[in-house]
């Protein structure tokens, strides 16, 4: 008897203890997207770098959100109530939803894998003492994604780029894109496929065909990015002979060519240690967004021969990983 009482005593000491420690909820756009679970263990790692172990000197709640703003601004609500003192979100639509949901009040908000921040609501108030939000995003600009895409297609004259504008992301950096694309004197066709043409993506995508694009691009967009739906691309694209270029490594090996994208583990370290600065007292408009400090090259091998492409061995040099 005098045991079982010493345990349960421990036990709500210990649970005592735990609910003393400072609180980050973290809002995770997806699971289903490897990228976001890359980012997610950098978040955890970044943290513990600045100084914070989940369990020793803070606690850790996460919410996965399905990329549902209803869902993650309740989640935001939820975890504000429950004691969190920073939100870090993991995607540009739990970052907004949040910033929603605590409207008026002085939560710090940190995001990272958010595409083209200042097109999508995430540009900073001018004066710091406004600014509860900072974060690093996953943005590689979309001129140098084309200037690789040059590099392993020389000659290029004619793209296709493609996004459902059902998130604001895919709506600005599938624009952001296509004016690139315009500075390099390259021509752009432009496909928005609505929800409600996701159900017969191979019909949907054949204008594109159409105007003869020699290579596919599918900029920051979470919906195109499921695997559900990226695979249907990449096989309708391989039919046509087209290349498609995609913005993570994980995504690569759909059936895309390449992608020149951030380390989305690397991004989520960025934003746990400017979720520490933001733990240790400093205000989140001192601490500065950051965009990604590494880049990296991802191609698929293995698709380059299927479509009849020859890369060449400068290219290759500077890729990543290679997919064979």
């Amino acid at each position: 008897m005098l045991l079982a009482f010493s345990l349960c005593f421990a036990w709500g000491c210990g649970q005592s203890w735990l609910l003393s420690l400072p609180m980050v909820g973290i809002i995770q756009g997806s699971a289903e997207i490897q990228a976001y679970n890359q980012s997610y263990q950098g978040v955890v790692d970044g943290l513990m770098e600045a100084g914070y172990h989940d369990n020793f000197s803070l606690r850790l709640q996460r919410r996965i959100v399905d990329n549902q703003p209803e869902r993650a601004f309740q989640a935001a609500r939820e975890l504000v109530k429950d004691g969190a003192q920073v939100l870090v979100c993991l995607g540009t639509i739990p970052t907004l939803a949040a910033l929603k949901a605590t409207d008026g009040q002085d939560i710090p908000i940190v995001y990272t894998i958010v595409g083209a921040p200042e097109a999508t609501g995430l540009g900073r108030p001018p004066l710091a003492k406004d600014v509860r939000f900072t974060g690093t995003s996953m943005e590689v600009p979309p001129l140098e994604q084309l200037q690789m895409l040059r590099q392993a297609i020389p000659g290029i004259k004619r793209i296709g780029i493609v996004y459902c504008p059902q998130t604001p992301q895919a709506t600005a950096t599938g624009q952001e894109m296509a004016a690139a694309a315009g500075s390099l004197g390259l021509e752009a066709i432009v496909l928005t496929l609505p929800q409600d043409k996701l159900a017969d993506l191979p019909t949907s995508l054949a204008p594109l065909w159409d105007q003869r694009i020699e290579a596919l691009i599918i900029p920051t967009d979470p919906i195109l990015a499921l695997p559900k739906y990226l695979e249907i691309i990449c096989r309708a694209a391989e039919a046509a002979w087209v290349p498609v270029q995609v913005v993570s490594d994980s995504m690569v090996p759909f059936g895309a060519l390449l992608a020149y994208h951030c380390d989305f583990y690397d991004i989520g370290r960025q934003a746990g240690r400017q979720t520490g600065k933001i733990l240790a007292g400093v205000p989140p408009g001192k601490v500065p967004p950051e965009q990604p400090r590494l880049r990296k090259l991802t191609v698929n091998l293995k698709m380059a021969r299927r479509l009849g492409l020859e890369l060449h061995r400068p290219f290759l040099s500077l890729a990543s990983h290679l997919v064979q």
